[in-house]
């Protein structure tokens, strides 16, 4: 099923759908309401963006254009992973061990400082690369996805981890600092720069997320920012959805704001945009992903950039093939193939349900016991948040989170390493460089 003819039954059943899109947050929210500990919880925004497409897949059942298989197959699939997530116990945020009890554990040692500078450095030097090889996002649309093929991926890897760094080192200093330091206030200028030159709304989202994990880790201390969070989570919303009406009016073309917040909102509900290709017509059962197998279908596009895979011999993006498949032609924009679509093409009716699980399981480790595993300090709260921001994809894009997953091993341990080195030999040497080794804020 096509966008165009989606729309026609959507507004043709409005009020049906829109009855099936409460009913699904409701359900949503009422699962996973022990893990939710803020409004401003990124998990809280996943569960929203993800039931919200879920919408879909029951609004075309009744609506007759899914089957009862297919249904039942995206039933057995979601219940698989969210069983696989309960299996873990939330954390209770009130009751939370506490480490030494002295944010001084939590300054910013030298190394950790010229980690930060390095990332800034990689960051920038990445993203320059990426707009001198494959254009400006902006104003290329292919851009973005150009950005992670022949041999460019290397780009895409270094912004997926410097980037949270930076985000990182910034909040610290809106949480700790009442004036932004130099430093902080020239990495924002460097975010801001490449976020308005790329038209990334997400950057804003992206930080959001940052501060969340910030605060939450610092709870281990007997440290609680949740005044500040809010009132700084509160702003960056507000930016975020002014930004993005603004780049979704212009970026599409609307004739309006209003029409670019309406289709903005919709965006919401496409996240589930996969199910509208794939179970209609068992177009999910027609498709050809050219090379596929399980194993290359997931880590494919990792192995290639390694050089370990001929990039001819990667099955095409299962989201890709649905949209060719649904378009007749090939397209600039996919689907995420989701955890239960992606499943299902590789895995089968029953090999799915299994795969889910699995997943369910592995995303509540990075949410929920990921915490309590690394140290109580800068560099362990650095980690958990690299650690602990693909979870989100693992649900909706499981080959990307691996992408990611794998940038921490390529880039991370290689950017550490040198920021050991460098902090090492800095401190041996006896010599201040003009701050580098005292501890700060």
């Amino acid at each position: 099923m096509t966008y165009e003819q989606f729309f026609i039954v959507f507004y043709e059943n409005i009020s049906i759908f829109l009855s099936i899109l409460i009913s699904c947050l409701l359900i949503g929210g009422f699962l996973y309401k022990r893990y939710i500990y803020s409004i401003f919880d990124p998990l809280f925004y996943n569960i929203i963006t993800s039931y919200a497409g879920y919408s879909i897949v029951f609004f075309l059942f009744f609506a007759g254009y899914v089957d009862n298989f297919y249904l039942k197959s995206f039933l057995v699939t979601e219940i698989a992973f969210t069983f696989g997530f309960f299996l873990i116990k939330p954390l209770n945020v009130f009751n939370i061990p506490k480490g030494r009890g002295s944010e001084i554990f939590f300054k910013i040692s030298a190394r950790v400082k010229i980690l930060c500078w390095l990332s800034m450095v990689l960051y920038l030097m990445s993203n320059l690369a990426i707009f001198l090889t494959v254009g400006n996002p902006l104003l290329n649309k292919l851009a973005g996805h150009l950005a992670f093929q022949g041999g460019k991926g290397i780009f895409a890897r270094i912004n997926s981890v410097t980037l949270p760094i930076i985000l990182i080192y910034i909040g610290y200093g809106m949480y700790f600092q009442r004036k932004l330091d130099f430093q902080r206030k020239l990495s924002i200028m460097v975010v801001l720069f490449f976020m308005v030159l790329s038209g990334s709304k997400a950057t804003f989202l992206h930080f959001m997320i940052v501060l969340f994990y910030m605060y939450l880790f610092m709870l281990r201390l007997g440290v609680n920012l949740k005044k500040k969070f809010n009132k700084i989570a509160l702003t960056l919303g507000i930016a975020l959805f002014t930004v993005g009406v603004f780049v979704t009016t212009y970026f599409y073309s609307y004739s309006s704001v209003v029409q670019g917040a309406y289709m903005l909102l919709m965006r919401i509900v496409f996240t589930g945009d996969v199910y509208m290709f794939s179970y209609p017509y068992g177009i999910i059962d027609k498709i050809d992903v050219e090379h596929g197998n399980f194993f290359s279908g997931l880590f494919g596009w990792t192995l290639a950039g390694m050089r370990l895979m001929p990039w001819e011999n990667v099955p095409k993006l299962v989201g890709h093939a649905m949209a060719e498949y649904v378009y007749k032609a090939p397209l600039d924009f996919a689907p995420n193939s989701r955890h239960n679509i992606f499943g299902y093409v590789y895995l089968g009716f029953w090999g799915s349900p299994v795969f889910s699980f699995l997943l369910g399981i592995v995303s509540s480790y990075m949410r929920n016991l990921m915490y309590y595993k690394v140290r109580q300090n800068i560099e362990g709260m650095i980690l958990y948040i690299l650690f602990v921001l693909p979870f989100f994809s693992l649900v909706a894009d499981p080959v990307y989170a691996i992408f990611q997953y794998t940038s921490l091993v390529f880039i991370f341990v290689p950017l550490y390493f040198v920021a050991y080195i460098v902090s090492f030999s800095v401190s041996k040497s006896g010599k201040n460089y003009r701050g580098i080794i005292v501890n700060d804020y």
